[in-house]
C-alpha cells in the first residue's frame, strides 16, 4: 500500500515539476527573454528532472487594481449569465434541504429504535 502511495506522490511531483518548467517558459516568452535551451522532460514522468539552475524566487508585489473577491464573484456571474447566481443559491437550498430530510429520517428512526426496544 506505502508502494502505491509513493508512487502517486512521486507521479504528482514529477507533474508539477513539468507544469513549472511550462509556465517557465511562457513568463519567459511573455518578458521577451525566451531561452534558447530547451526545458528538460523526462521522458518518464516519474524520473525527477535533474537541474542545477536554482529555482527563482517569485514574489508578486500587491497591485492596486487586483479585484477583491466579491467583486472577482461577481464578474463571473456576470461572465456566466444571470440564471448562474439563482443556480448557486438553488444549489445552496437543495443541501441544506437533504440535510435537513436525512437528519429527520435519523431522529425518526433514532426514536423507533428507542421505542421498540
Amino acid at each position: 500500500m506505502n508502494d502505491k502511495r509513493l508512487n502517486e506522490l512521486l507521479r504528482q511531483r514529477a507533474l508539477i515539476e513539468e507544469h513549472i518548467i511550462w509556465l517557465d517558459a511562457e513568463i519567459d516568452e511573455l518578458q521577451g527573454s525566451v531561452s534558447n535551451s530547451p526545458s528538460p522532460v523526462p521522458a518518464n514522468r516519474l524520473e525527477p528532472i535533474e537541474d542545477s539552475s536554482p529555482a527563482p524566487e517569485v514574489a508578486l508585489p500587491p497591485s492596486e487594481d487586483d479585484p477583491n473577491p466579491a467583486s472577482a464573484i461577481a464578474d463571473i456571474y456576470e461572465e456566466l449569465g444571470p440564471e448562474t447566481e439563482g443556480s448557486a443559491k438553488d444549489a445552496r437550498k437543495g443541501c441544506l434541504m437533504i440535510f435537513g430530510i436525512a437528519f429527520l429520517a435519523l431522529a425518526g428512526l433514532a426514536t423507533w429504535v428507542w421505542l421498540a426496544y
